[in-house]
This record gives structure tokens, C-alpha cells and sequence, in this order.
């Protein structure tokens, strides 16, 4: 079972993939990402992406976003995004799209905090943070979820938390 953790939906369960290629990110991770971020959460606009089960953006919205965008490339996960917010009565923008093509024709400048949480095979990291540094606001938050250490230095990041839990690195990230 997957609930939201706190805000309004607080305790509302959640609906997941139980598949090789969906890793929820659990109750533990989400409650220690909501409460580094603390109120950096009010009123901003949320891009998940890789959203698989949407999560972490429905926690954002439960805790205070003004709006999220959840993109995923896989059906199953769009629809059960969808399923997700119709339960919780929330109104969002759910995309089918590899995250190439949505980069490619996004204005990404309106999001404020980005969810990224791509498949542990994903090689792409450094180019996918690349074109969101060029193309998302110079005050954006960036919540990374991968299974190894990674140094953001060259992008001139400042570390704001980093978590270890098991197999899983969390980085909460600005510049």
C-alpha cells in the first residue's frame, strides 16, 4: 500500500505499478524529501517526470503546489497517474511522452520543482540535466532519485539534502 503522506490528501491511498519496471519511491523517502523541501513546496509549479504512479508530484500538490505536470512514456503508468488524481479529486496535466520529445516542446521555465526519477538503466542523466538547465528557471528545485552517487558540481549545483536508502541516492538540488 502507497498513501500520500502529508498535506490535505494526507493517509489518501495511492495506486501503483507492481511491475520490474516501477520502483515507488516509498512513504520514508517522500516524508524526508517533503520535509527538506518544507515550505519551498507553496505555490509552485511541479514537473514529474518519469512519474510512474505520480506520487511524488501528488504529494507536492497535497502539501501546497499550485500545479503539476506528470509525464511517463508508458500507458499503464499515464493511466494509473489518472486513476490517482480522479480519486483525489485533483485536475493536472498527465502526458504520454518519452522525455525527450516532451523536453524538446515544453516552455519549462514555468516549473518551479522537478521530480526526477528516470529507470535505473537511464544513461542519459547528465545530458537530460543539461537541457533542463538551459531551459527550466534559474530558481528551480530539483528532486533526483537514482540508484548511485552522483556529483552535480559541473552544473553548478548547490546540494541542498542527499539521501542513501538501500539501493537508492536522493538529491535535492538549486543553484
Amino acid at each position: 500500500m502507497m498513501r500520500v503522506i502529508g498535506g490535505i490528501y494526507r493517509h489518501r491511498q495511492l495506486k501503483y505499478l507492481s511491475d520490474d519496471l516501477t520502483r515507488p519511491t516509498s512513504d520514508r523517502i517522500r516524508e524526508a524529501v517533503f520535509s527538506a523541501l518544507g515550505n519551498q513546496v507553496n505555490n509552485k509549479t511541479v514537473l514529474d517526470l518519469f512519474a510512474g504512479s505520480g506520487a511524488m508530484g501528488i504529494e507536492a500538490l497535497s502539501r501546497g503546489a499550485e500545479k503539476a505536470t506528470f509525464v511517463d512514456i508508458r500507458k499503464e503508468a499515464i493511466n494509473i497517474i489518472s486513476e490517482n488524481l480522479k480519486s483525489l479529486g485533483i485536475t493536472a496535466e498527465v502526458i504520454k511522452s518519452n522525455y525527450q520529445a516532451f523536453l524538446n516542446k515544453e516552455n519549462l521555465d514555468q516549473y518551479d520543482l522537478i521530480f526526477l526519477d528516470p529507470p535505473y538503466a537511464f544513461q542519459q542523466l547528465s545530458s537530460l540535466l543539461e537541457t533542463l538547465c538551459v531551459k527550466v528557471n534559474k530558481d528551480a528545485i530539483f528532486v533526483i532519485e537514482v540508484n548511485h552517487q552522483h556529483d552535480f558540481s559541473s552544473f553548478n549545483f548547490k546540494k541542498i539534502r542527499e539521501y542513501k536508502y538501500s539501493d537508492k541516492f536522493i538529491y535535492i538540488i538549486g543553484r
